[in-house]
């Protein structure tokens, strides 16, 4: 199973936007750091805003912040917008059609064991928990720079280049 870009994507912004909550940060700054497109970030930024998520702010010191508390936002729910209701269903792991071979498909019974189990880690994780991580981490691993100051170098250059 592999994620959209349009998760992907989506899962970073509220990352982002979850290490402080208050702070309404730009388009571009979020592009830069998360590396996402601009013409693609403002299609996504655009639907977690109108699912609620997100809180625009106009203006010569707008863009996004958090609509909710980090706490409230369950990645299933991001997962959800963003591919669909199909992803917790009986639907085909081959393509998005309803499977119509769970009664002889050999695979059948473990795609939807792991639909069930990533659905339930989706349902349990939080964007709270997103910024913990990422505080455990940059607290084991001092030496690294910050996993968003290190996004916006180029790839295949060290960040001291």
């Amino acid at each position: 199973m592999q994620l959209s870009r349009e998760t992907e994507y989506a899962i970073r912004c509220i990352y982002l936007l979850a290490r402080d909550p208050a702070r309404v940060v730009g388009v571009e700054e979020i592009a830069r750091t998360m590396q996402i497109p601009r013409s693609f970030l403002a299609k996504i930024l655009q639907k977690l805003t109108r699912a609620g998520f997100l809180r625009s702010t106009r203006g010569a010191h707008g863009g996004f912040s958090l609509a909710r508390e980090p706490s409230d936002i369950r990645l299933y729910d991001i997962f959800v917008l963003t591919e669909g209701p199909a992803v917790a269903d009986d639907s085909c792991a081959v393509s998005k059609q309803v499977c119509r071979l769970d009664g002889f498909c050999v695979l059948h019974p473990f795609w939807v064991k792991i639909r069930r189990d990533l659905t339930r880690l989706l349902k349990a994780n939080t964007a709270a928990e997103l910024g913990v991580v990422s505080r455990y981490l940059n607290r084991i691993q001092p030496g690294l720079k910050r996993t968003e100051e290190s996004l916006g170098e180029p790839r295949g250059r060290a960040a001291s280049d």
